[in-house]
């Protein structure tokens, strides 16, 4: 669209700039934390996409790999949790709200985020 636009002179095409949340800019796989979510990845389960129903998203992080520990108490336990952190950071940009404040929120719940939270598509 750029080398229309240039060709000729004129503004036909607008350029489209891409709205990248900083604290959700790398969101990653929800069957593999250390790598980035990415629609090569060979599970569907992996990735989120943006046709993907309301269902579909539901049954995705309800199947999201955690860990068996306990939800975490405080950012530095969650930093060291690369899947809990992963669908904290997911709620957390989905909702508007600051990390620290769903890990502050409520220490009693546990990783079943969809279920306790209702994530807003």
């Amino acid at each position: 669209t750029k080398k229309l636009n240039f060709d000729f002179k004129k503004d036909i095409f607008p350029i489209i700039e891409p709205i990248i949340m900083k604290k959700a800019a790398r969101i990653m796989s929800l069957r593999d934390a250390s790598n980035k979510m990415s629609k090569s990845d060979p599970s569907n389960y992996s990735r989120i996409m943006l046709n993907d129903s309301s269902e579909e998203i539901d049954s995705k992080i309800k199947k999201a790999k955690t860990d068996p520990m306990p939800f975490p108490e405080n950012i530095e336990n969650a930093k060291s949790r690369p899947e809990a952190l992963n669908l904290i950071t997911i709620y957390a940009a989905m909702n508007n709200i600051e990390i620290e404040k769903v890990i502050e929120e409520d220490d009693s719940i546990n990783f079943n985020l969809g279920v306790k939270y209702k994530f807003k598509y």
